[in-house]
């Protein structure tokens, strides 16, 4: 068997091209099989569907890829004489991996793990996965190409500005338009904050949908008893 390139074979370390066994809690590892289809080394759990699975597996795979691009790069840099760039190439590529290996240990929780529901742990997965954004490293990616510096890019990180946690504290319909208005951008805005904030907000938006479900339930038992009642009556009436 030959061994596969970079590009079939996205893992921080050099792998032969062989199916992967889950392993729970261990460092991910991603791998772009010959035939186009995807494994990964993920233990999943009962949350997610096969075809929830492919879909994070595919996101999986383009984490770990940009990451070897980014330490292809800084030995790049290093050989174009740009030490500070090929630090922040891998300083980048260690943050793109630990955002990898914190979508695997989400993917890998069940029900029963510290009392989250499924819907809580399908939406910390997805949060976390939205959360990823190639852009910083494809502006490092740009600079080896162009044998720039990095100062530019740093006063340009150092000067952006992310999600603020006030624009989700609005009342709980509004709260809930937002994210059935846009869900990708909602979870992408949540995926910025500190986990503090964005674990408070999740579990208020859980409150809020339970809340409505438990409204809906109730609304649903009152017209079947309407309903009961009425078929009583009409059942009586033809004694």
């Amino acid at each position: 068997m030959t061994t596969p390139s970079i590009k079939n074979d996205i893992a921080p370390q050099d792998r032969t091209d062989f199916d992967m066994a889950p392993d729970q809690g261990a460092a991910i590892y991603a791998n772009r099989r010959a035939d186009g289809s995807l494994d990964t080394n993920v233990a999943w759990s009962g949350c997610f569907s096969t075809e929830e699975r492919q879909e994070i597996a595919s996101k999986l795979v383009k984490m770990v890829e940009h990451a070897e691009d980014l330490n292809a790069a800084a030995d790049k840099a290093e050989a174009n004489g740009q030490p500070e760039l090929a630090a922040n190439l891998r300083a980048e590529a260690n943050e793109v991996m630990k955002q990898a290996n914190s979508v695997k240990s989400a993917a890998e929780q069940t029900s029963t793990h510290l009392g989250k529901s499924v819907y809580e742990i399908e939406m910390q997965t997805q949060v976390l996965i939205d959360k990823f954004d190639p852009s910083a490293g494809e502006n490092l990616l740009a600079l080896v190409e162009g044998g720039e510096s990095t100062s530019e890019y740093n006063e340009v990180c150092d000067s952006s500005d992310g999600a603020s946690a006030d624009e989700y504290n609005v009342s709980d319909d509004e709260l809930l338009r937002k994210m059935e208005a846009d869900p990708e951008a909602f979870y992408r805005g949540l995926g910025d904050l500190s986990s503090e904030d964005r674990n408070a907000i999740m579990m208020r938006l859980n409150q809020i949908i339970q809340t409505n479900n438990q409204i809906f339930s109730a609304i649903s038992n009152m017209q079947k008893a309407q309903h009961d009642t009425q078929k009583a009556v009409l059942a009586n009436l033809r004694v």
